[in-house]
């Protein structure tokens, strides 16, 4: 289904990479970051090059990574005049207030002069290939993108018989209580297509399923960013003490490793790998240990979301939040 398609998985270029991190290994992980996605652009023979959303982490970031990723795509537009590239924006690509300028909107106006680059920011499109593409939307539920998507879909089949082999969306795939705004249109687009290709869930590795006769493609991400996105162990483990000090230095030197404390242990010194946090076992009332996060380690973030679930304007409040922390 995907001949001939580079998948770009949400990238999240300028992610700062600090907790746990020693002082001499600070800026590696944003490097192979950066080196990754210059690979993904000039790598292989395909045709197209696909970035499934997210290519930012934020809605604005620091002016160095925005240059670094234009001169990537730039370089990669000239090396490779016979490959089409299509940026998709994610959730994280953009704010909820409209007054402001994102980092994204910038590449797109910055990348305007190259011919085989398209950025796809406010409307649906559909590309001569037969590639549909959905943005994310700040003010704009799925249901009325993948509306929108339709009727162009149609328009331009009529026009040109284009038939359309794969969409590429940015969605949930799960409603989280009574928040279905972002939730995959797999019924409504079942009317144009039997595949969709979905970034925005975070887990590293690809995964597929059906629902409503549509294929769904999970793309995962360019790298795993937390321990919860890695289920092979790539780049992240999670580990007793005694686990641990039974590995020679070079196994963890290029890990991110977090460490299950029990009562009297603490966190060893000295250690080098890319970075290293704790879980902190404790017994609860029937004697059992549990995991509490370190306060260290706490995610103000994923609790404020858990707080806010099923809130009409917790999308709102958490967008703002998000960009407070990052300014």
């Amino acid at each position: 289904m995907l001949d001939n398609i580079k998948v770009l998985p949400d990238p999240h270029m300028g992610k700062v990479f600090k907790t746990g991190v020693p002082l001499h290994r600070l800026g590696e992980r944003e490097l192979s970051q950066m080196a990754d996605l210059r690979r993904s652009l000039m790598d292989g023979p395909e045709t197209y090059h696909v970035c499934t959303g997210d290519l930012f982490d934020r809605f604005a970031v620091p002016n160095h990574i925005l240059l670094a990723v234009y001169e990537s795509y730039s370089v990669a537009a000239c090396s490779r005049p016979d490959r089409q590239f299509i940026i998709l924006r994610g959730n994280h690509d953009a704010s909820r207030d409209a007054n402001r300028i994102s980092s994204f909107e910038l590449l797109a106006l910055m990348l305007r002069p190259f011919k085989n680059i398209t950025v796809i920011s406010d409307k649906p499109a559909v590309h001569a290939g037969g590639l549909g593409f959905i943005p994310w939307h700040p003010f704009k539920d799925a249901e009325e993108m993948a509306g929108e998507f339709i009727t162009g879909a149609k328009d331009v089949a009529s026009e040109f018989g284009t038939e359309i082999k794969v969409i590429f969306t940015h969605n949930d795939i799960e409603a989280f209580g009574n928040k279905t705004e972002n939730l995959i249109q797999t019924k409504i687009l079942s009317e144009v297509t039997d595949c969709i290709v979905n970034g925005h869930i975070h887990t590293f590795i690809e995964q597929e399923f059906d629902r409503d006769g549509v294929h769904v493609i999970l793309t995962g991400s360019l790298q795993p960013y937390t321990h919860a996105e890695n289920p092979l162990g790539v780049l992240y483990q999670t580990l007793t003490l005694v686990e641990f000090e039974a590995m020679d230095p070079d196994e963890y030197k290029d890990l991110n490793i977090r460490l299950l404390l029990s009562p009297g242990q603490d966190l060893p010194i000295d250690v080098d790998c890319l970075s290293l946090t704790s879980k902190r076992l404790v017994e609860d009332e029937e004697g059992e240990q549990v995991d509490i996060e370190e306060f260290m380690n706490l995610d103000l973030g994923g609790l404020l979301a858990k707080r806010l679930k099923g809130n009409p304007v917790a999308a709102k409040v958490l967008a703002q939040f998000e960009e407070m922390a990052d300014a």
